[in-house]
């Protein structure tokens, strides 16, 4: 039997407006399934447990996702962009537990996160694999670009002037 209080995730980590890549990404992360440094040192690889972003601490999931100073800044960044104050730390939690009026609104932050987890993901991957390490700003433009994309492709009715005055601010077109 299926533990409730395990797949409270579920309807943040399916989010309609996110890419199903990102879905994935979060859907691994939710599970504890990603495969970070420690996990591999666990089943036995002989593997430097460092994180490759900021080699500055060991490469767990709440480091690579929260704490690591990157993505810290992603977070930070993209909470700023969308007016919201995100949490250093189970943000797939506080999208669970996001009030809103808006509808359109909440589905949009979500996807912006899921859009984040992914982006943190591959950016350790290019780390690792190429040594390359992207400006955080430069990440949050790729996040922005995307949630504007989807926000403009879809048929919104807004009723609430906040709801309209925020999709202006992070660049949603309502027509």
């Amino acid at each position: 039997m299926v533990d409730p209080e395990k797949t409270l995730w579920h309807s943040v980590v399916w989010n309609r407006l996110a890419l199903p890549k990102h879905n994935f990404i979060a859907w691994l992360y939710a599970k504890e399934r990603l495969l970070t440094k420690d996990r591999l040192i666990k089943h036995g690889l002989l593997i430097d447990g460092t994180c490759d972003i900021c080699s500055s601490s060991n490469e767990t999931r709440e480091h690579l996702f929260f704490l690591c100073p990157f993505s810290n800044r992603c977070l930070q960044g993209l909470g700023e962009w969308l007016g919201v104050d995100i949490p250093d730390h189970d943000t797939l939690d506080w999208c669970r537990r996001l009030k809103m009026k808006s509808l359109m609104k909440k589905q949009l932050m979500i996807a912006a996160i899921l859009a984040l987890y992914y982006q943190v993901w591959w950016t350790r991957n290019k780390c690792r694999l190429e040594m390359m390490l992207p400006h955080p700003q430069s990440v949050i433009g790729q996040i922005q670009q995307l949630i504007r994309s989807v926000g403009n492709r879809r048929l919104w009715s807004v009723k609430h002037r906040v709801d309209s005055v925020w999709c202006t601010k992070v660049g949603i077109s309502l027509q």
